[in-house]
């Protein structure tokens, strides 16, 4: 029964980490589309402008 414990704290504590490795990750795009947008935002009118 305690090695059951052991090994679902083992599988747990891990995909706790994948989880916390794949919110990085998903922040760290989130912030890329962000920039993107404000690129976007600033270059559009700016290519309506050259029209």
């Amino acid at each position: 029964m305690q090695a059951m414990q052991r090994e679902f704290k083992v599988v747990h504590s891990v995909s706790e980490r994948r989880v916390e490795a794949l919110e990085r990750r998903l922040d760290e795009k989130m912030a890329e589309v962000q920039g993107v947008r404000r690129a976007l935002t600033f270059l559009i009118p700016l290519l309506h402008l050259l029209n």
